[in-house]
């Protein structure tokens, strides 16, 4: 156990990201799959061989990111940015480029979608730049092929998958002309040299990062990002962060879901009132909807198609079988089932889980704060206060639940 702790603080010093946040049965098994892979039973000989093989301390990272993303994660933020290029950039902009970041990347859903919504916007192709970057070399790769299944296509309007994708049977492919405006980079927002030599960016996405991390990592994150965001740039951030930018003196602009900050020696101008823009998607549905398009901490998440079984994720199919059985699932399968249930944006299935552990296991920390998290992505704050402060009741120390329940 001693050494799986120090297995633990390995990846939150070199990470940023506290355990707390990403689960200890999610590091756990992560741990137990790779120690089962390079055939090592003692977790202390697996220590020593994490910490002389650069490759596999990046398996393991890899194993214990679970990257969850679609085009046009939270609309609103795209429509914010394509109206800020079409009104306020472009007049100005001369010969210079559109810069964007997108960090972390995932498997390129973000980035991509952030250079539709230029084009779209009318800028011209030739003048947008992305610099992607995620820890992920695995998801790096994913971002670097462009070919999506329908869960990345998420909504009842997809229009954009026609102008900027191309069909390969049941998968799309981006554009080639747009894949082309990316640049994938593996990185971490941690190491103090990530893009040290780049310009400054337009425009940074870092949304729904800071919440997995430990204080001192975000704090190094946040300065990491300003020292990276042009001085009249735009920062978009995930619905929990905004408390933590808030502090280190970036501005909110008014603009209602699209999370914008700015540095505060810019003159932040009020936000453009809404007009007719480029087709990004569906609009957002009604508030408290499960289907919401709006971004919270637990993540924004429309309804996406059913997991085929194939593809399930194993603890969920060992939480099913249980209770088949009729026995009773500890509450880190629960939990883990909700959790991955979540992150398929199946939200419905993901409350389900939780109510079952907390019918079973009523003073269970973290299954209150993924209850609270669940009801932020729904955009019901009162329900998500209500269970945000029970976890703070049980565990005074829960810092990822103190941040969602200051706003």
């Amino acid at each position: 156990m001693k050494t799986r702790k120090a297995i633990r603080s390995l990846l939150e010093k070199r990470t940023g990201l506290a355990p707390e946040t990403i689960g200890a049965g999610t590091i756990d098994k992560a741990l137990l799959d790779r120690m089962a892979a390079v055939d090592i039973e003692r977790e202390e000989q697996y220590l020593q061989y994490l910490l002389t093989h650069t490759a596999e301390w990046n398996r393991l990272v890899e194993r214990t990111v679970v990257p969850e993303t679609w085009f046009f994660r939270n609309r609103e933020a795209f429509r914010y940015m394509g109206e800020f290029a079409r009104r306020e950039w472009l007049p100005g902009s001369g010969d210079d480029m559109f810069r964007i970041l997108s960090v972390p990347c995932s498997t390129g859903e973000e980035p991509y979608s952030a250079v539709m919504t230029l084009v779209d916007a009318g800028i011209p192709p030739e003048r947008i730049a992305v610099d992607a970057v995620d820890i992920s070399a695995e998801s790096l790769h994913r971002a670097q092929e462009g070919l999506y299944g329908p869960s990345a296509f998420r909504g009842r309007n997809t229009a954009y998958r026609d102008r900027h994708f191309t069909a390969e049977g049941a998968m799309h492919r981006i554009c080639p002309s747009l894949r082309q405006r990316v640049r994938f980079l593996q990185g971490n927002l941690m190491d103090h040299a990530l893009l040290a030599d780049a310009p400054p960016y337009t425009v940074v996405f870092c949304r729904n990062l800071l919440i997995y991390f430990n204080p001192p990592a975000r704090r190094r994150a946040v300065r990491a990002i300003d020292r990276l965001l042009a001085p009249e740039g735009l920062l978009f951030v995930g619905h929990a962060e905004q408390e933590t930018f808030r502090d280190a003196g970036f501005v909110w602009l008014p603009r209602p879901q699209a999370f914008a900050y700015r540095r505060k020696t810019a003159a932040p101008e009020p936000a453009p009132p809404p007009a007719p823009s480029p087709p990004l998607g569906e609009a957002s549905p009604g508030k408290g909807t499960v289907a919401s398009d709006n971004e919270t901490g637990g993540n924004q998440t429309p309804p996406s198609p059913p997991v085929p079984p194939e593809t399930t994720p194993a603890v969920i199919t060992a939480v099913r079988r249980k209770t088949a059985e009729n026995e009773m699932p500890s509450p880190d399968d629960l939990l883990e089932a909700a959790q991955e249930l979540a992150d398929q944006g199946s939200l419905d299935d993901a409350f389900k889980k939780c109510r079952i552990c907390l019918q079973r296991y009523p003073t269970h920390a973290r299954a209150h704060f993924l209850m609270g998290m669940l009801y932020l992505a729904v955009e019901n704050d009162s329900e998500a206060e209500v269970y945000l402060e029970r976890v703070l009741y049980l565990d005074p120390g829960h810092y990822a639940a103190l941040e969602p329940l200051a706003l």
